[in-house]
């Protein structure tokens, strides 16, 4: 049988505990867990530890999580709506997924963060490759060794313009927070093939300065390939 799911504070206390079905032997999923959790707190959760705990898929909506460290975690293609994260450490966790032959349209995208607000968030040592970030906002935020290329900026479905003449010019939503040592763009496998929702808008400033002279360069011109596909748009630049 499993062991229980023990789930302490950052003193070291033991807070939650979790035992496998006393039938079926079965471990509650992370979500039964997390709905167990917001049912007993109100939907705040203060000053939890869950390092190396989630190793599986979760799908979160209307969660505060404040002053909690998330280490080790695996939570490739999950989804997080509406949650509000403050003064929380994620570090070397993974909310990347790459494809397979299962997987197809969305299922082999990464995490999806919508409309969610991150405020004194530190992301360490992450794997952001493919997540999609649609309508966030961050404050006071430090995202460091992170891995955030092919990123989805922004919703396309949201915006109201059915032919666009050039990607929406929006505010830098990282204007407010620091990035150190993180890896953006593209690889050059697929430079050339991107869907708009990738493309980095211009004026998304902070992202343009974690890329060399060649590499933004490089991303300009892969950007303006794309003006003489036959697109409906031009580009970002």
């Amino acid at each position: 049988m499993p062991n229980d799911i023990i789930i302490k504070d950052l003193e070291g206390q033991v807070r939650h505990r979790f035992s496998p079905h006393p039938a079926s032997g079965r471990l509650p999923t992370w979500n039964e867990i997390f709905s167990t959790l917001m049912m007993e707190n109100g939907k705040k959760l203060r000053s939890l530890d869950f390092s190396s705990a989630i190793k599986e898929q979760v799908s979160l909506g209307d969660l505060e999580l404040k002053n909690c460290v998330l280490d080790f975690e695996n939570m490739e293609r999950s989804s997080l709506i509406q949650c509000t994260l403050t003064d929380v450490t994620i570090s070397q966790s993974s909310f990347h997924h790459i494809a397979d032959k299962a997987s197809s349209g969305d299922r082999s995208m990464g995490t999806l963060f919508s409309k969610c607000r991150f405020e004194g968030v530190t992301f360490r040592g992450c794997d952001l490759v493919m997540s999609k970030f649609h309508g966030c906002t961050f404050s006071r935020c430090k995202f460091i060794d992170c891995d955030m290329r092919n990123v989805f900026w922004f919703d396309r479905s949201s915006c109201n313009a059915q032919t666009w003449d050039a990607i929406p010019d929006m505010g830098d939503p990282f204007s407010d927070s620091t990035l150190k040592n993180v890896r953006v763009g593209h690889p050059i496998s697929n430079i050339v093939s991107l869907p708009i929702q990738m493309m980095i808008p211009q004026s998304y400033k902070s992202i343009w300065s974690c890329m060399n002279a060649v590499q933004r360069k490089l991303t300009r011109v892969s950007y303006m390939m794309h003006e003489d596909s036959g697109e409906i748009f031009r580009s970002a630049i």
